[in-house]
């Protein structure tokens, strides 16, 4: 892998995939080690990435959160995302396709923004109380 040509994406970005597209499982097998190549070539290409946090910065916490209503063809779910900044500095991201499915946009957005809502929740009562963080 020393000679791998690194790529920009873990996963291509032009292709949509489907639940049910037709692979038979010998296809499916070599579906499943181009895509483990595919991810190592990335990884390749970004071992040397890493955090940059700084320490005179603001304790503001800043969170964008989006949805996608019916992004999903197969079964027709949702999925939402968030980032958290605390001041300059990202803290938290998820991206999860939601469990349930919603009856509208307006719902899936909802939805999304109750999940990050308690996550910054989660992350002030860190800050505010840090002696009440236990580790087992």
């Amino acid at each position: 892998m020393d000679e791998a040509k690194p790529v920009s994406t873990p996963m291509s970005s032009t292709e949509t995939l489907f639940l049910h597209d037709g692979f038979l499982a010998c296809d499916a097998i070599e579906y499943r080690q181009a895509t483990v190549k595919r991810v190592l070539h990335y990884l390749k290409g970004i071992v040397d990435y890493g955090f940059f946090l700084r320490s005179h910065s603001s304790l503001a916490l800043h969170a964008f959160v989006d949805a996608d209503y019916v992004g999903n063809k197969d079964n027709y779910s949702s999925t939402s995302a968030y980032v958290i900044f605390l001041g300059p500095n990202l803290v938290s991201w998820s991206s999860k396709k939601q469990s349930t499915i919603a009856r509208s946009t307006t719902k899936t957005e909802y939805r999304a923004i109750v999940s990050t809502t308690a996550k910054v929740n989660w992350l002030t009562h860190l800050l505010l109380f840090p002696q009440s963080i236990v580790i087992m």
